[in-house]
C-alpha cells in the first residue's frame, strides 16, 4: 500500500509542473479507491475504501469542506451507503501527506446480486479544500465487481455429482 501512495504522490505532483504556473500552487490533490477488484458472493456487502492525497508541491493543508456524490448504474443492483466518518469534520491532510477512510458500503439491493462482472459506471466526486479554494473531484482510478456463486452452491453442485460418478465407475467396472 506504501508504495501505491508515493506513486499517486508522484503522479500528482508530475501533472502539477505540468499545469501551467500560477501566481500561487494553492492545494493540489486527489483521490482514489484502495482496492480495484473485488470478488464477491451474490448476498455480500462491499466495503469502498478510498485514499485522499495532498501533494507535496501544495502550499496548504486540504481540509473536507463540502460533501461528496456516489451515483450512476451500479446503484440499479446496490445501495450505496456513506463510511462513517462523513463529513470529516476537523480533517486536515498537510502537503505531501494521505488519508485513508472507509468512503461508503455498497448493500446488494433485495439481498442479492446476479453472478457476473460489473464494472464500475458511477459517478462519484469528493469535495475538498483549502482555505482560498475548493474542488469537486472524481477518484483517479475505478473498480469491477466479480460476482461468483457463494461456496455453499459449489458444495452442493459437488455433493450432486459424486453420486453421478459413483454410478458411472460402478457400471463401468460391471461390463
Amino acid at each position: 500500500m506504501p508504495r501505491y501512495i508515493a506513486i499517486v504522490a508522484l503522479v500528482l505532483a508530475f501533472i502539477q509542473l505540468s499545469a501551467p504556473s500560477t501566481a500561487s500552487a494553492d492545494t493540489i490533490w486527489g483521490w482514489s479507491f484502495n482496492e480495484t477488484n473485488f470478488v464477491v458472493g451474490p448476498t455480500d456487502s462491499i466495503a469502498l475504501q478510498a485514499t485522499v492525497f495532498n501533494s507535496p508541491l501544495s502550499t496548504e493543508p486540504i481540509m473536507k469542506i463540502g460533501g461528496g456524490s456516489f451515483t450512476g448504474d451500479l446503484q440499479a443492483i446496490y445501495d450505496f451507503e456513506w463510511g462513517p466518518n462523513a463529513p470529516f469534520l476537523g480533517l486536515s491532510v498537510e502537503p505531501g501527506d494521505h488519508f485513508s477512510f472507509l468512503l461508503g458500503t455498497l448493500r446488494p439491493i433485495g439481498g442479492s446480486v446476479p453472478i457476473g462482472t460489473y464494472p464500475f459506471c458511477c459517478e462519484a466526486h469528493l469535495e475538498f479544500g483549502s482555505a482560498s479554494s475548493s474542488a469537486s473531484l472524481p477518484p483517479i482510478n475505478t473498480f469491477e465487481i466479480q460476482v461468483v456463486p457463494e461456496p455453499p452452491t459449489w458444495v452442493l453442485c459437488g455433493v450432486g455429482v459424486v453420486p453421478f460418478v459413483w454410478w458411472r465407475l460402478r457400471a463401468a467396472a460391471r461390463a
